[in-house]
């Protein structure tokens, strides 16, 4: 109707005849606005019968028996078809282009989701691998003050035993104890932390008691293991604002690992900078 109404608007004001061309724009348009090549292909027709029956001589009558007419009819009509199947088939390869945009980013959002939770699983396995460690280093600093207690009880029991050697077994006793507490104390303030119980009591710590008091706890087990120690603790340092008993834990933590892994040498110098 469109293409009508513009080629008898152009026709009643002596335009060259161009309703050829209008009506192939038209088929281009019904072709691009449906789906499928019946709709495009039944215009070509429509438009090719319309062309021959209100713009081609004789007017308002459908006629093939002039010179060229038949010729005309049909390069219009296959034209016509050509670019309904043209705009068709790009049509049709916009949509699939759209498709696999889809598709792709549907694979896309699937292969997030996977990596995530392969990402949690080998997180999980990690935090399991972890627990096992820790677990197995628990029971293994448990198991060596309490080997150590038990080696040092039973001498107690043997009546020849003088007072100095008994007043030694029991302060190595004391001081494995001591150990053993502040290892207990550790790994339950390790659960708190991971609860997010744990919370730090600041408060003034003199570094210089801490540590003293401290290499004083551990003087046997220097000995007993021949390491050769050299200390050096500047006195007057100002105290620091700290967890008084997280700042032992270290200091603890740090002179057990040495005295476990170390090669019979330590240094421990406490200065300020």
């Amino acid at each position: 109707a469109g293409a009508y109404s513009l080629s008898r608007l152009l026709f009643q004001f002596g335009v060259e005849n161009n309703s050829a061309l209008v009506y192939v724009l038209a088929v281009t348009f019904v072709s691009w606005l449906t789906t499928g090549y019946f709709y495009g292909i039944l215009a070509s027709l429509f438009s090719s019968f319309c062309i021959n029956y209100y713009f081609m001589y004789p007017y308002s009558a459908f006629s093939l028996s002039y010179a060229g007419y038949p010729v005309a009819m049909l390069s219009m009509t296959a034209i016509a078809i050509i670019i309904c199947t043209l705009t068709s088939r790009i049509k049709l390869q916009a949509l699939e282009a759209e498709q696999r945009e889809q598709n792709t980013k549907a694979l896309y959002e699937l292969n997030e989701r996977l990596n995530q939770e392969k990402n949690a699983i080998q997180l999980e396995a990690a935090r399991e691998t972890i627990r096992s460690n820790i677990l197995r280093s628990v029971s293994h600093d448990l198991r060596t003050p309490l080997t150590s207690i038990l080696g040092y009880l039973q001498p107690l029991e043997d009546p020849g035993l003088t007072e100095g050697e008994r007043r030694e077994y029991l302060a190595v006793i004391a001081g494995r104890a001591r150990t053993l507490q502040s290892l207990i104390t550790s790994f339950y303030d390790l659960s708190r932390l991971e609860g997010g119980e744990y919370l730090l009591q600041r408060e003034k710590v003199d570094l210089y008691t801490s540590l003293s008091g401290l290499l004083a706890a551990f003087y046997n087990d220097f000995t007993d293991r021949g390491f050769d120690m050299e200390v050096e603790l500047a006195e007057g340092l100002p105290q620091v604002w700290a967890d008084a008993g997280a700042v032992l834990r270290i200091f603890t933590n740090l002179i057990r690992n040495a005295l476990e892994h170390g090669e019979g040498r330590m240094e421990i110098r406490l200065y300020q900078e």
